[in-house]
């Protein structure tokens, strides 16, 4: 993979104004690419999880003119912080499902356990989520002395909750600080991205490092090339040490990864209990010192060691920045960067910058950038950006999408299914590393599943608010379905308007024929299914 910081000017400019720029300019299409309907539906599913409304659907099947403006309004919306956290998932990789300690360990009781290991796996991201929606400068997610949690987290580590909770909170979530003198650096002050890269003694903090490096300036030292010693007794400590110091295959990462390690020893846990694991190790942040490892330092500039000081130090360096774009452009594109693509590169990277790091000003450029419209184009940038002209819907977005159309959710225990992986979501393809654009009859199965449970509950009739609920309101499910309401029903769930001719319609009409000689029950859960489940949907 291309790394953009390798190709773009490392020129950060320092700028006031946080008004968003304009978005880059107009390239010459090589291909047409999406139609608005298309493109609305892309960007509603991409940055709320759900489908857009009638009434979007409708203004700009209308007038086409009208979908930047509804876009760009979008991003104002509470659900984008829920999206905005599954585009970073990915960076951290904490999404998993075990994690060194349990609830029961801090004495809470064995049914919090679902809720405790989500808690933790998304500390980090809810820093990143907050961060984002209010607009503060992103590189706040290394600078901030408070974190973002469920208050479970309060009865097991040492936080307390701050003053005045923010309005822009998540419902669920608390503001806190920790109370062990732990220095400030944002996600890298959080208990839950050290639990999820731990560290023996021999390792000295390095995976970490490397799990630093590789979340926040897209540098993953594993990826490098290595001319690797093959005389190096990898059984011996001390044979590896002399490797590390002395062997030119090994010192060429070393070099700058062990200084980065020497700045995470407050979290290595030297004893295996719960309440250590909690709590920062402030007497252990000279132990590279004691075991006569590297200074701390930052690609070749010492630093003070303190962990606040290494936040600050990645905050401040342009790979953050080019880091950040690469992950919001690859998220929302949902394929992974090359070379053509520098030049679009270059121009989101100056959209963030000019708007003082704000990424709701990063994420509008990138939703009007013609390749996330599905247009090849030749860049006014340089290079010629392959157009997405399709994409897979992911694990969430399918289940946020259903929800929202029909009010059913699948759970367990309070928690979205498609958010473990010991429920479905690695059934469906996604998981920490995040969702695969690849289809599957993992994926496949569950969207049938959620169109199942979804079309159970819309004939049980629960009064439920959502769109497809309401429009069966009062409809006689004892009665065949007009062809209006069938049409009505593809507008709320394919986003699509077609006429009561349409052959969609007389398919629909036909199944639910074929299925009411066993029942008007089965049939009507038949239909609901197979608009749910159309294959249209799981695609974008």
């Amino acid at each position: 993979m291309v790394k953009p910081h390798c190709l773009l000017p490392l020129v950060l400019l320092a700028v006031a104004c946080k008004d968003d720029p304009a978005p880059p300019p107009e390239s010459p299409a090589v291909d047409p690419g999406l139609d608005a309907r298309s493109v609305l539906v892309r960007a509603s599913l991409d940055v709320r999880g759900v489908r857009p409304t009638a009434a979007e659907l409708d203004t700009v099947l209308a007038d086409p003119s009208q979908l930047d403006g509804i876009v760009d309004a979008m991003v104002d919306d509470p659900r984008f912080e829920h999206r905005v956290r599954a585009l970073f998932a990915p960076a951290l990789r904490t999404r998993r499902d075990a994690y060194p300690f349990g609830a029961t360990a801090y004495g809470l009781a064995e049914e919090e356990r679902l809720r405790f290991l989500r808690a933790v796996a998304e500390e980090g991201l809810n820093l990143i989520g907050y961060v984002a929606v209010t607009d503060r400068p992103f590189s706040e997610v290394l600078t901030a002395d408070y974190t973002i949690v469920d208050p479970i987290l309060m009865e097991a580590w040492p936080l307390s909750q701050t003053g005045d909770q923010p309005a822009e909170l998540r419902e669920g979530t608390v503001m806190a600080r920790y109370d062990d003198a732990r220095p400030a650096a944002g996600v890298l002050s959080t208990n839950a991205f050290f639990w999820r890269h731990t560290s023996t003694v021999d390792n000295a903090n390095r995976g970490r490092a490397n799990a630093v490096a590789r979340a926040f300036l897209c540098e993953d030292y594993l990826e490098r090339p290595i001319d690797f010693p093959t005389d190096v007794d990898l059984t011996n400590q001390t044979a590896i040490d002399d490797a590390i110091n002395s062997n030119p295959g090994c010192t060429a990462c070393h070099a700058t990864l062990d200084p980065l390690a020497s700045h995470l020893w407050g979290f290595m846990y030297v004893t295996d209990d719960a309440v250590t694991w909690s709590t920062y190790q402030s007497q252990n942040e000279r132990l590279w010192e004691q075991r006569e490892l590297a200074a701390p330092g930052f690609f070749g500039t010492p630093t003070s060691g303190r962990l606040s000081s290494l936040g600050a130090d990645i905050a401040n360096d342009p790979r953050f920045v080019s880091c950040t774009v690469q992950r919001v452009y690859e998220g929302l594109l949902g394929r992974d960067i090359t070379v053509a693509d520098e030049g679009q590169l270059a121009a989101h990277r100056e959209v963030f910058m000019t708007a003082g790091l704000s990424l709701k000003a990063l994420v509008r450029s990138v939703l009007k950038d013609p390749a996330y419209r599905g247009r090849t184009h030749i860049s006014a940038w340089g290079g010629q950006p392959e157009g997405v002209d399709m994409k897979l819907v992911s694990p969430e977005q399918l289940s946020t999408s259903v929800e929202a159309l029909t009010g059913y959710r699948l759970s367990v225990f309070g928690v979205n299914m498609t958010e473990i992986d010991f429920a479905v979501r690695a059934l469906a393809g996604g998981g920490e590393r995040g969702p695969t654009s690849t289809p599957s009859l993992g994926h496949t199965i569950v969207h049938r599943r959620l169109a199942e449970g979804a079309a159970a509950i819309l004939v049980e009739g629960d009064g439920d608010t959502s769109p497809v609920a309401q429009r069966l309101a009062g409809v006689d499910l004892s009665a065949e379905p007009s062809p209006d309401l069938i049409v009505g029903l593809i507008a709320d769930t394919r986003s699509e308007r077609v006429a009561a001719d349409d052959p969609a319609v007389t398919s629909l009409l036909t199944l639910w024929r074929d299925l009411s000689s066993e029942s008007t029950e089965v049939a009507w859960r038949g239909l609901l299914t197979a608009l749910l489940a159309d294959p249209a949907l799981a695609v974008y």
